[in-house]
């Protein structure tokens, strides 16, 4: 009974100085990109113009205008993931249901909007963009969109030190990556999409290693059902 006591103390313990770290590591990873951002913001606007920039704006909106395809599954995982946290495989279950979801939906959006790439380039870009970097943009995005959703399971699970990893890994590959392209002027806007494209890859492939556990090809409707209902009630 002692020993029961003794080590519910060093739990208690154990889960608050875990929960100060990874605070404190959640709160100081957005000071850091900002800080990062701002130091080389100079070096980006001496190679970049007004217009480059303007085109990027206008390509994101684009290209994250895919998020309400998703109808908000993303928020259902985060949610169910406590109703079936004590059961891997219908956990296992419902995290693969909405992935799957999620990457179909982006890659119906994808193909919408190549469809319509005509009209959007002549509207916003007056016929001068490439389809390439359209397709590139919504690519960019998707792995963004399924990136946040497991770093959030990162989070929920406590992993503080795996969240920073890959949130720094992912910051310093597109930061030093668009520098040297818009520096040795290889590419001008098109630098901050390829960077950011990288950047997410190499983000998704450590994710997926940390929780590859969790996903496997596995789609139940009963799963989705749920997820929808949470989510668009």
């Amino acid at each position: 009974f002692l020993m029961r006591i003794i080590v519910g103390k060093m739990n208690k313990k154990i889960d608050k100085s875990t929960y100060i770290t990874n605070t404190a590591l959640y709160t100081a990873m957005p000071l850091f990109r900002g800080l990062l951002t701002f130091l080389t913001l100079p070096i980006l606007t001496r190679y970049l113009s007004p217009a480059n920039y303007g085109i990027i704006s206008l390509i994101t909106m684009i290209s994250t205008f895919g998020w309400m395809f998703c109808l908000g599954v993303n928020n259902a995982s985060y949610r169910l993931y406590f109703k079936y946290k004590n059961d891997i495989d219908k956990l296992k279950s419902l995290l693969s249901t909405n992935l799957i979801f999620i990457v179909l939906s982006l890659i119906f959006y994808c193909f919408a909007a190549t469809v319509f790439f005509p009209f959007l380039n002549n509207y916003f870009f007056k016929g001068q963009l490439k389809v390439i970097w359209i397709i590139l943009a919504l690519l960019q995005f998707s792995l963004v969109y399924i990136n946040t959703l497991n770093q959030d399971i990162l989070r929920i699970e406590h992993e503080g030190k795996k969240w920073l990893f890959n949130e720094l890994t992912a910051c310093f590959i597109s930061v030093s990556l668009s520098i040297i392209l818009v520096v040795t002027r290889i590419f001008t806007f098109e630098a901050i999409i390829v960077a950011n494209l990288a950047s997410e890859t190499v983000k998704f492939i450590i994710i997926y290693c940390q929780l590859s556990r969790y996903f496997s090809f596995i789609f139940k409707l009963s799963f989705l059902k749920e997820s929808l209902l949470y989510s668009w009630p």
